[in-house]
């Protein structure tokens, strides 16, 4: 699927920086299956396979905040911030470098085989357990 977006705001700018981001790093890997947007407040959605592992690379903005995350065939999840914490702060679509950043992290942890994916509920007790224990 080609990305098109005929919009010149600064969401859509955002939205084709991830998309050239996301080429750049994984190339042929990735096939663009799904996106919307951008709309109102920088919000938009793309959605890739990453066919050689079965694993989905959504990437997501709402109001200018954008995450990444990992997904495998059960939906369970995966997010750059749980292993590196150079990733565990406020990611912009206006900042190149924090989508460089973000996808940048994705990549290396897929290729080094790094991820671990959770469910919601496990995720809910990991990030539960993190919280009591720095907020002590």
């Amino acid at each position: 699927m080609e990305l098109i977006i005929e919009d010149n705001s600064k969401a859509a700018s955002g939205m084709k920086k991830a998309h050239e981001t996301m080429l750049d790093f994984f190339g042929e890997m990735v096939c663009l299956v799904k996106y919307w947007g951008p709309v109102q407040m920088c919000v938009f959605y793309l959605e890739y396979e990453l066919s050689s592992f079965c694993y989905k690379i959504i990437i997501e903005c709402e109001r200018g905040f954008i995450t990444i995350s990992v997904k495998d065939q059960t939906g369970r999840c995966f997010y750059p911030r749980m292993i590196y914490p150079e990733a565990d702060y406020y990611h912009f679509e206006d900042v190149d470098k924090d989508i460089y950043q973000l996808i940048s992290l994705t990549h290396q942890a897929i290729m080094k085989n790094e991820i671990k994916f959770f469910t919601e509920s496990e995720m809910r007790e990991l990030l539960e357990k993190t919280w009591s224990k720095s907020h002590k």
